[in-house]
């Protein structure tokens, strides 16, 4: 991913976040958040190093004893990707294939939506060799389609 790319995804979550607070609420955001840190298996200390947030505060938040700037949410859910994103490429091809279906696209979506081939994401599923860089943008398309709609709907 380009550094214009990076930026400009960080730009859609942060106005993501931003439209979800206004809509859904500051606490629905909170629990959002706090599910996807358990959902990834990502601790605390991990979010804070990432964010620059101290652990006592992202732990405070959690618990809902105390309220952080919208600026903050958005240092956490990036913290969060960074997280994650450290671990892209790692998938194994069962994994990529789940993904995708459980987000209900087709491999020609998946492709069109990662800028990769048809062909680059069936080699992705079927463990076939790939360049790293094709996983990579593959991953992370899924994985911010899957974060997009979790957002968009907060339980």
């Amino acid at each position: 991913m380009t550094l214009q790319e990076l930026r400009l995804h960080e730009e859609r979550i942060q106005q993501l976040i931003y439209d979800q607070i206004d809509h859904h609420g500051y606490d629905a955001i909170r629990r959002s958040i706090c599910r996807k840190r358990l959902k990834i298996g990502v601790t605390q200390a991990e979010v804070s190093q990432a964010s620059g947030i101290e652990v006592v505060s992202i732990a405070r938040w959690e618990a809902g004893q105390i309220r952080l700037s919208d600026w903050e949410l958005v240092r956490i859910w990036k913290a969060l990707f960074q997280v994650q994103e450290a671990h892209w490429g790692t998938e194994d091809s069962a994994t990529i294939r789940s993904l995708r279906q459980e987000l209900g696209l087709t491999q020609r979506e998946v492709a069109r939506l990662s800028s990769v081939t048809q062909v680059a994401v069936s080699r992705a599923e079927s463990g076939s060799t790939i360049s790293k860089a094709a996983i990579k943008r593959i991953v992370g398309t899924l994985y911010a389609e899957r974060e997009k709609r979790s957002v968009e709907q907060p339980a």
